[in-house]
């Protein structure tokens, strides 16, 4: 995983957030 943690815990704390990180995932994850 290419993602820092603490992008995600902040991601958590905002919904509209949350569905920018799982899109980031989802690329990393190509």
């Amino acid at each position: 995983m290419g993602i820092p943690l603490s992008i995600v815990r902040r991601a958590g704390d905002d919904g509209a957030s949350r569905q920018s990180v799982r899109v980031m995932v989802q690329e990393a994850l190509r």
